[in-house]
């Protein structure tokens, strides 16, 4: 189960999800990534932890994929998580800021 509300996100633990991110300017119109353009997901137990415990990192797409491998080992809960958008000509764009990344129960393993 892959459930998206607001910017909170809600998946199924050990399940694949794969999340299309709409990038804004500040004028409303669409951004489209350059080749070189690189979208970080960054996922913490909480703000303060110091590790991560899902970091995923991908360069001129906005597609990004969660593997059931990514979350089968993480406890049910919430977590928290932002997006990072670095563009080509060394900008650095948070442009989902912190959210709740919901692990929900499962009952087939």
């Amino acid at each position: 189960m892959l459930k998206i509300n607001g910017s909170d996100i809600y998946i199924t633990r050990g399940d694949t999800a794969e999340i299309d991110v709409e990038i804004s300017r500040s004028d409303g119109t669409a951004y489209t990534l350059a080749s070189t353009d690189k979208l970080t997901l960054t996922v913490k137990k909480s703000i303060s932890a110091e590790k991560e415990v899902i970091s995923k990192t991908l360069t001129g797409s906005s597609r990004i994929k969660i593997a059931p491998t990514d979350t089968s080992g993480l406890a049910f809960g919430e977590y928290v998580y932002d997006i990072q958008l670095n563009t080509a000509d060394g900008g650095i764009y948070t442009i989902v800021e912190p959210s709740k990344l919901i692990i929900a129960t499962e009952v087939t393993v």
